[in-house]
Order: structure tokens, then sequence, then C-alpha cells
């Protein structure tokens, strides 16, 4: 059995794609997190997902162009 923070972690991430006239905007959103130590977990989730995004995301517009 496995055992720790993660195993009632149950939640939600989406994508929004939003036209502006410059272009689109990506918003995401990880929700779902309930009491305090997976709110600590979202937190550390929020700066990976903004690392990972800020670090693959021009790759891959790049390639669809």
């Amino acid at each position: 059995m496995t055992k720790g923070i993660f195993t009632k972690l149950d939640t939600v991430l989406s994508f929004t794609l939003e036209p502006t006239c410059g272009g689109t905007i990506l918003s995401l959103e990880h929700s779902g997190y309930s009491g305090l130590k997976l709110v600590i977990v979202s937190l550390i989730m929020q700066m990976g997902w903004k690392k990972q995004l800020r670090k693959k995301l021009p790759k891959v517009l790049e390639q669809m162009k």
C-alpha cells in the first residue's frame, strides 16, 4: 500500500485559451486541494507548473510554426 501526502490527491487541471487582439492568453488552473498538507503541495506544484511552462511552452509553440 502506498503511503504519503499524494495518496489522497484528487485534483482537476484545467487549461483555458482566451483570444485577444494580440494573440491568445493561456490560463492554467489546478484545483481541488483540501487540507493544510495539500494546500502546501499546491503551492509547490504551482511553482513547478510555472517553471515547466516557461521552459517548455516556447519550444512547443516554435514547433507549431
